[in-house]
């Protein structure tokens, strides 16, 4: 390949020994879709922001539940002590379920959408320590009043959101 002008990739864009973010994250998530430089470079990150907030927003429910049970818990073991662990995730209750169809629709048949129910979505947080607000609706979350944008009457928490969101703090 050291004659081929296009590179290792072959022209095609696509060159393994480079990382790739995609790959990266498909690592962090437990993922077998990635090469030694991205695991070299997840590496990396995770050893130059040890004491960062690890964020798993908003996708958990677009895997099935093993997979996200796994890679959750993939994360939080590669997590260095006195990290925090942020997750929202879909919440499915009597309130929320109905709305589960519409969300299936909108993203298509091949699209995974799994919901938790509460405990569930605790159990992602393993013995991680909740720290505040604890685990509550995404739209209870908390914000000073200063950072309120000027909204209207937003329906009740449970109903519209659909959603949970936690953080937890690794202390050892």
């Amino acid at each position: 390949m050291a004659d081929n002008p296009a590179g290792p990739e072959g022209g095609c864009g696509f060159d393994p020994s480079r990382p790739n973010p995609a790959r990266i994250y498909d690592y962090l998530l437990g993922g077998k879709d990635n090469f030694a430089a991205d695991r070299e470079a997840a590496a990396r990150l995770m050893e130059a922001l040890p004491d960062a907030a690890r964020v798993a927003n908003s996708m958990l429910h677009f895997m099935p539940a093993g997979e996200a049970d796994a890679a959750v818990a993939a994360f939080r073991e590669r997590m260095a002590p006195g990290s925090y662990l942020v997750i929202s995730a879909g919440h499915g209750n009597d309130r929320s379920m109905p709305v589960h169809a519409k969300v299936q629709t909108a993203y298509g048949d091949r699209t995974v959408l799994t919901s938790r129910t509460a405990a569930e979505f605790a159990a992602y947080f393993g013995d991680f320590e909740l720290v505040r607000p604890g685990i509550v609706p995404v739209t209870e979350w908390p914000v000073d009043a200063a950072d309120k944008p000027p909204l209207g009457p937003v329906p009740p928490a449970p109903a519209r959101a659909g959603m949970l969101a936690g953080i937890g703090l690794k202390r050892h």
